[in-house]
């Protein structure tokens, strides 16, 4: 009886460290798959603004601010 109990408590104890540990693995994942992205020439949208916006603050960037890495974008990032 006794040994019943404590055998549930550790199959509670073993499930919950799995799931705890696979929540935090999948969150990790996640950070470093967007921590890593890549950007190159013909990309376009809100990650390619940003590193525009960023340049632009530096003094690297002096385009307009449109969320398409071309030559410019390019350029600035070389400078930089």
């Amino acid at each position: 009886m006794k040994i019943d109990f404590i055998l549930r408590i550790k199959i509670i104890i073993t499930v919950l460290a799995i799931f705890i540990t696979a929540v935090f693995e999948y969150a990790a994942y996640d950070l470093t798959k967007t921590a890593m992205s890549n950007l190159y020439w013909g990309n376009t949208g809100s990650d390619v603004a940003k590193v525009q916006a960023r340049l632009k603050d530096w003094g690297y960037y002096t385009g307009a601010v449109d969320g398409f890495f071309g030559v410019r974008t390019w350029l600035a990032v070389r400078k930089f």
